[in-house]
């Protein structure tokens, strides 16, 4: 029986013995789970805040991208492409250097233009067997393309050969009108359509006499500039012009030789200096002389102008400006 009692007792203890061994498991265990826990809460935290420091970085990453991208646009090179227009009022020697008439005269007046400096030289109310074959001359020895805004009146008999040649050797033929006569443009300084329009098809019918039936111009010059007369009848005008796809352009620069011969602030220039000086001076007038089209004259008076072409032309090149013409 004393047995007995003594191994009831020696379990019983052993019970108590595994129940308290199981209990300090169990808290050990469950003081490693809360550690485990504590531990994932922290690197999950600690995630967290990197993954915010992550994101901050991508974000400004993003908005870098996002400022260097717009830098860039606003830093594009905006030059005009040549030869879009594939123009049939040259006979594609310079079609490199060839562009739209309707392109330049927005991008003359275009003060955040930013691409490279052209030059168009311009020559009005020829042609002539005077001056325009020895500005050929120039243009030739030089290598440079000019545009002419030819006459109808002068366009003749007399003056076929000089007016092929100057198509021959690569430069581009734009129209000034029949006649050239303010009255019987703008009456009362406002333009009539009818009579423009009429005016316009006669030149071309002249043109394409002695140039051949593929000629065609887009290129026009007001007689005085566009910038002179009625701005209402202008808007006639122009539409009428604008449906027989022919498109106007006046100038941003001019040597001078149209100027009042004593007008104190702008005279007529008398010596090549005062023609280069008087260039220089126009492009402070213009939103952008990086696009200078300039207004010169090959009619028969015009001697200074072609004695100072050459000088011009080097000038020009000096200011890193390269030559284009209207089509």
């Amino acid at each position: 029986m004393k047995r007995i009692k003594k191994v009831k007792l020696s379990l019983l203890a052993s019970v108590i013995i595994l129940a308290s061994l199981t209990a300090c498991s169990h808290k050990a265990n469950s003081s490693d789970e809360s550690k485990d826990i504590k531990n994932i809460i922290t690197k999950n935290e600690t995630n967290k805040e990197t993954n915010k420091e992550t994101n901050k970085e991508t974000n400004k990453e993003t908005e870098s991208k996002k400022h260097n991208e717009t830098k860039n646009k606003n830093n594009e090179d905006s030059s005009p492409i040549a030869n879009k227009i594939k123009g049939k009022n040259h006979n594609q020697k310079f079609k490199n250097v060839a562009y739209d008439v309707k392109e330049i005269r927005e991008l003359s007046n275009n003060g955040t233009y930013k691409g490279k400096k052209i030059a168009f030289l311009t020559f009005d109310d020829g042609p002539n067997n005077v001056i325009t074959p020895h500005v050929l001359d120039v243009l030739k020895e030089k290598n440079v393309p000019a545009t002419f805004f030819m006459v109808g009146h002068a366009i003749s008999e007399n003056s076929k050969e000089v007016l092929k040649r100057a198509y021959n050797e690569g430069h581009a033929i734009g129209t000034h009108s029949l006649t050239h006569d303010y009255e019987t443009l703008y009456p009362g300084r406002v333009p009539d359509p009818d009579v423009v329009v009429k005016e316009e098809k006669q030149a071309i019918k002249l043109l394409k006499k002695y140039l051949g039936n593929n000629f065609e111009s887009r290129v026009f010059r007001y007689p005085g500039g566009h910038m002179s007369w009625n701005k209402e009848g202008l808007k006639k005008s122009d539409k009428a012009l604008a449906d027989l796809n022919i498109h106007w352009i006046d100038w941003n620069t001019m040597n001078g030789d149209a100027q009042p011969i004593n007008d104190p602030d702008l005279a007529r220039p008398t010596t090549v200096d005062e023609v280069i000086k008087n260039f220089d001076k126009s492009k402070t007038f213009t939103a952008n002389s990086d696009i200078a089209v300039i207004l010169m004259h090959d009619a028969a008076d015009k001697d200074l102008t072609l004695k100072a072409l050459p000088s011009l032309i080097e000038h020009l090149k000096d200011q890193g400006y390269e030559f284009g013409i209207l089509e």
